[in-house]
């Protein structure tokens, strides 16, 4: 009998030869080729990764089986993900199960909900750097010999003043987690230099002009590296003369004041860490109590006509309401409801606070929470907190801006919802199906109808009925959808030079700009970096759209040889745009209450997948922008170049225009 182990010996030698050698620097090879994981990119992968392992789990789900084929299941599990909420089959024909997983994928795919997994991912970088920082200091004062240093531990001044300290789990230690406390070493000669740099920040001094100091020693000390309680004044509201840029570049800082920025940021994400999860949670509960309780007393007959429960009906209308998805469990829609005041009420509220009115909406909660919040010790860091917050919304969160931009956001809001409004009452005033309704529930249906045409998708009416010059004015306002929100980020972008390629070499717009070039053009300035954000937008949308337009057209010329009415070109723009902007409007088909999609080839269905898949990601911050970005040393650098790249086309502008 041989011996087994040798036996293994020979096995293993004959695998050896036939195995492919792999090179042990290989992964590193190819790191090299792959590209760099932005937050663009780990989006993409997050969206596209969801859909397909789930659009699976959807297609095996059918009863009976197969009933949905997979074409139709990846389709509605892209347009619940990416807002678009076109359906290709009426959710009331899905089981349970499958509708539950649209209304999981709803959620999962707001920019709400993914702005608040950034803003935990953020706090959690902070987290760890400030504990790297703490165990270097450990590490360094374990083997560095004892010259006198006093060890203390630094805190927030949430836990700051001990009678008048708040719940210990509110308690925020700068350089550890909420568990820890790490005691560092500091030389007591270091107060000095402290004390000498506050007076080089801040020259007047007074009692009621500055906050409290921001970050404190556990015994009552100052730590002069996290701690100059005058950076920003409280009545002017601004950092030291010179070192406040446009869109709050913070530059001309030392190391210790970039620490002290640092720990104020951390505070700042902190906060929104817990207010922006509790705005989601709390809207979505109200307009599901709400619609629920509505349907269930008023909505039986509108429900028991697709066979599906009240409750559910209403808390689905709810989450798509908030999440602006604008997909039913009833087949018509919101028709049924064209004459409850109630119903549009509530539905008109949520979609607003859900996506277009949500900067605005999130910066009044602050400002109203920063005015009732009490003056005193005890709530002084909070207040510390929301008001740096309000001055510098864009360098800690996406979808909150400075106060001009909020009111221009605002206004630009108000000015679409009464251009589609008009529209819908003028256009439509020789429309049978519309003039039908009361005056008072008309105003009500078009109000409704033009805040859904943006966002949400909904249809109080059937598009297809509607004036051809209205679905026109539809199809315009579906396609800049997103411009006011993404315009207004992206121009409130700490580094929107840099996200527009203005400080890259081989780029002359800026040089080709003469109102760029006068020394006092400070609001031709921004209106020409407003201009250039346009241009870009409509530069990265035009080609896809028409292109996949086009290729649309060409896949379903038998259908329009056959019913070219039905099939018309303007139908299709209207869906292809409907699909791009993530709206959910659709012309629609005869005897049929799902979308026109619904009866196109499957390879058509496909491409409006990949529209509604690049529309989800036309609303995302680029890739340079602070609020996306994890703390580090190099946003500082980027900031002091900026600003340095700022000072030299000054002084060359000024030489110019002598």
């Amino acid at each position: 009998m041989p011996n087994t182990s040798t036996a293994y010996t020979r096995a293993a030698t004959i695998l050896k030869v036939f195995r492919p050698t792999i090179p042990r620097n290989l992964l590193h090879r190819l790191r090299r080729h792959l590209p760099r994981p932005t937050f663009l990119l780990l989006h993409w992968a997050y969206i596209i990764t969801t859909c397909m392992v789930s659009s699976i789990i959807f297609w095996n789900l059918s009863t009976p089986h197969g009933y949905v084929s997979y074409v139709d299941s990846l389709f509605l599990i892209v347009a619940a993900m990416t807002q678009a909420g076109l359906n290709t089959l009426n959710l009331s024909s899905l089981n349970t199960f499958q509708q539950c997983i649209i209304f999981v994928h709803i959620i999962l795919g707001n920019p709400i909900f993914v702005s608040a997994f950034v803003v935990h991912v953020r706090k959690h970088a902070f987290h760890t750097r400030f504990r790297k920082v703490a165990e270097d200091k450990q590490s360094k004062r374990k083997t560095s010999p004892s010259t006198g240093m006093q060890p203390v531990t630094w805190q927030s001044s949430f836990a700051a003043n001990s009678e008048s300290a708040m719940h210990p789990r509110q308690t925020l230690h700068c350089a550890s987690n909420s568990s820890h406390n790490y005691r560092l070493r500091i030389d007591p000669s270091l107060t000095s230099m402290g004390s000498k740099a506050e007076d080089r920040i801040s020259p007047t001094q007074s009692t009621h002009d500055h906050y409290d100091d921001t970050l404190r020693c556990s015994d009552g000390a100052q730590d002069p590296r996290c701690f100059y309680n005058s950076l920003w004044l409280k009545e002017s509201g601004h950092l030291r003369r010179g070192t406040v840029d446009r869109n709050a570049q913070f530059h001309s800082l030392s190391f210790e004041e970039r620490e002290h920025i640092r720990c104020v940021e951390y505070q700042a994400v902190r906060l929104l860490s817990y207010v922006v999860p509790i705005y989601i949670v709390a809207w979505q509960v109200f307009g599901c109590v709400t619609l629920g309780t509505y349907m269930s007393c008023k909505g039986q007959s509108a429900a028991a006509a697709n066979a599906v429960k009240p409750w559910w009906a209403g808390i689905f209308y709810a989450i798509a309401g908030f999440n602006n998805v604008g997909m039913s469990l009833l087949d018509a829609s919101v028709i049924p409801f064209q004459r409850s005041a109630f119903f549009l009420s509530v539905m008109g509220i949520l979609m607003l606070a859900g996506n277009t009115a949500y900067p605005v909406l999130l910066r009044s909660i602050l400002r109203a929470t920063l005015y009732f919040l009490p003056n005193n010790d005890r709530y002084r860091s909070w207040r510390e907190t929301i008001d740096f917050v309000l001055r510098y919304p864009r360098r800690v969160y996406t979808n909150l801006f400075p106060s001009a931009q909020t009111w221009w956001l605002f206004f630009i809001l108000a000015i679409f919802n009464a251009i589609d409004w008009t529209g819908f009452e003028l256009l439509n005033r020789n429309n049978p199906l519309v003039t039908a309704i009361p005056i008072g529930y008309r105003l009500l249906d078009g109000l409704f109808q033009s805040l859904a045409v943006r966002s949400s998708g909904f249809a109080i009416l059937p598009i297809g009925s509607l004036a051809v010059g209205l679905q026109a004015l539809y199809i315009m306002m579906m396609y800049i959808s997103a411009f006011p929100v993404v315009i207004t980020m992206r121009n409130s972008n700490v580094y929107e030079e840099r996200s527009l390629g203005i400080y890259a070499q081989d780029i002359k717009e800026d040089q080709l700009e003469q109102e760029f070039r006068t020394p006092s053009s400070v609001r031709k300035t921004r209106m020409y970096f407003v201009r250039t954000q346009i241009q870009r937008q409509l530069g990265h949308d035009l080609w896809f759209v028409i292109g996949c337009m086009i290729l649309i057209v060409w896949i379903e010329t038998d259908s329009y040889e056959k019913d070219p009415i039905t099939y018309s070109i303007f139908s299709i723009i209207f869906e292809v745009v409907s699909a791009y902007g993530c709206v959910g409007l659709s012309i629609g088909l005869p005897n049929q209450s799902y979308s026109f999609c619904g009866a196109w080839h499957a390879s058509g269905e496909l491409l409006l997948c990949a529209l509604m898949l690049r529309g989800r990601h036309r609303g995302l911050p680029v890739t340079i922008d602070k609020a996306i970005q994890l703390p580090g040393d190099r946003e500082g650098m980027l900031e002091e170049e900026d600003h340095g790249i700022r000072a030299e086309r000054s002084r060359h502008e000024s030489r110019v225009g002598v």
